[in-house]
Formats: structure tokens, sequence, C-alpha cells
């Protein structure tokens, strides 16, 4: 039986099926409305239209206009419903803005909760969540949100799905499960586009390809890949998720340069020093290495606790 957290080959979205009878009932509305309002608009016997002829007009009137209603309140539902995710996101995307990672999460699973009987709703909310447990530095909790993201059945293999698959590795790679890592970088690689920015999704795999290199000790071969893809990084990259490149790149340079070279890798951490203390705890909880790292150069807040970091 093949482990849970190996990589599925995303469900097929079967395009909807055409129901001739469904046309039919279309075709039938659509005809009585072009006549109602046709009979509606046209001169009666006695003058005027039949509309203003006397009662009897008015439900044909009323049909059509509640007939031309019936899309527009349609539309406003499907797009008022995007709309009021959104607005009870807010609370939750600011708790991640400020960096209370716990709480976002809770808040997050509380909107995909109530969500749950609207698959591409929820599974914003779920990925959110995901995100937040791993800015946490709880990277096993991440992984099983943005597992359940990833196999979610009526989802396509782009959007929300690829973005998770990315998380992903991130996640493993972060936890230390390098082979899992590759495995879900490879997927992410591989699988068809579905970013709403190609440019963009090519940054995140950079920058994920960087992650995993430092992970598996290729330290020569991250710091020349960081070197090659640095003007993709910085031109596409957020700050929040340019922080982890900058610590990776000074890391790299500085576990390949002699003590007396140590100093290559100052842009790197300058740039680092401005953000608030134990920002980064997020990318050391279980590596030890980098940890060591960043409590040398003053970028650790060394005496909290995994998980209670983000409180």
């Amino acid at each position: 039986m093949a482990e849970d957290w190996l990589p599925h080959e995303p469900p097929t979205i079967e395009p909807p099926k055409h129901s001739a009878v469904r046309t039919l009932i279309i075709w039938v509305v659509l005809i009585g409305f072009f006549i109602a309002l046709y009979w509606a608009m046209s001169p009666s016997e006695s003058g005027g239209h039949h509309a203003t002829a006397g009662y009897s007009g008015w439900w044909l009137v009323a049909a059509a206009v509640g007939g031309a209603l019936v899309p527009i309140v349609f539309m406003v539902y499907l797009f008022g419903g995007q709309a009021r995710l959104n607005a009870l996101q807010t609370p939750a995307l600011e708790a991640l803005a400020e960096r209370r990672y716990s709480r976002a999460a809770e808040l997050f699973g509380e909107l995909a909760r109530r969500y749950r009987a609207k698959p591409n709703h929820s599974a914003v909310a779920l990925y959110n969540r995901g995100y937040a447990l791993l800015r946490s530095g709880d990277s096993a909790a991440a992984a099983g949100v943005l597992l359940g993201v990833e196999r979610m059945p009526k989802l396509g293999p782009g959007g929300i799905r690829q973005v998770a698959v990315m998380q992903l590795a991130r996640a493993f790679a972060l936890g230390g499960d390098v082979e899992k890592a590759v495995l879900w970088l490879d997927v992410a690689r591989k699988r068809p586009g579905g970013m709403a920015d190609p440019v963009h999704g090519n940054a995140l795999i950079a920058a994920l390809e960087g992650l995993l290199m430092c992970r598996q000790g290729r330290v020569e071969e991250a710091t020349r890949h960081y070197q090659d893809c640095w003007s993709r990084l910085e031109a596409c990259l957020p700050v929040h998720q340019m922080e982890e490149v900058w610590l990776l790149r000074a890391f790299a340079i500085a576990s390949t340069s002699a003590p007396r070279d140590n100093a290559a890798a100052e842009p790197w951490l300058r740039m680092l020093r401005s953000t608030p203390p134990g920002a980064l705890d997020w990318l050391t909880v279980h590596w030890p290495e980098l940890a060591t790292f960043t409590i040398t150069h003053g970028l650790a807040v060394a005496v909290a606790a995994p998980h209670e970091r983000s409180a």
C-alpha cells in the first residue's frame, strides 16, 4: 500500500455533461420569455400596448422581468460568495501579516469548517491555515493540512493545488524529510501550470530548489544557484518570501567560505537585521545548523520553544 504522503496524480476534472432535456428546457424558457416580451410590447386592438391594456397582461410582464433577473441573481450569488469569503478572511490575513501565526491558523481553520460544503472556498482557507502553521514552525501539522488540500477531489492541477504542492515541498524540507521534499518539488516542476503568473511560479520553484540544496548540504551548488537566478528572485518575490532566500544565501556562502571570507555573506545578513526578533525561527526549528547560524548572527530568539515563537 502506498504511503499517504506520496504524490498522487490529481483527479481528472471532467467537463460538465450536457443534458438534452436541460438544453430543451432552457430553449423553451428563452423562447417563452421573448414571446411574452413581444406580446407585452406589441399594440393591442384597443390601442396602446398589451402590457397597459388591462390587468391580465401584467403577469406576462412580471414573468419576463423575472426571467431576466434569474441570471443576474445567480451571478450575484456566485461572485458575492467570493466577496464574502474575502471579507471573512480579513482578520486572519491581518494576523498572518502581523506574524501572529497561531491565531491566523485558528481563524483559517474556522473558515474552512464554515465553507466545507464549497470546495473552492474551503481549499483557500485550508491552504492559508497550512501556510500559517508552517510559518509558526509546526512543519508536520502544516504538511498534514496541505496534503488535505492537495488531495481535494474537485480541484484542478493548477491554482491552489499547485501552490499547496510547493508548500508541501517546503514543509518536508524544513522538517528534515528531504526525500519527501525532493519528490514534491519534482511534482511541482512537472505538473501543468495554472499559476496566474507563470514567472512568479518559476521564481517560487527556484527558491525551493535553493532551499533543498542547502538542506541536503549542497551549499556550493546552492551558492551558484542563487547567483544564477538572483534577478528573477528579487523581481518576483515579496519581502516575506525573500527573507528565507536572503538567509539561505548567506548561510550557503558562509558554509563554503573560509572564516576570513565570512564577510562575503554580510550583504544578505544586513538585509535581515531589520526583521523582528525571531521572525526567521520557523526556518530553523528542525535545522540545527541553520539555527546555530541565526543565533550566531543575532537573528534568532534562542530561548523560545518550538511552536510558541509565533505567540
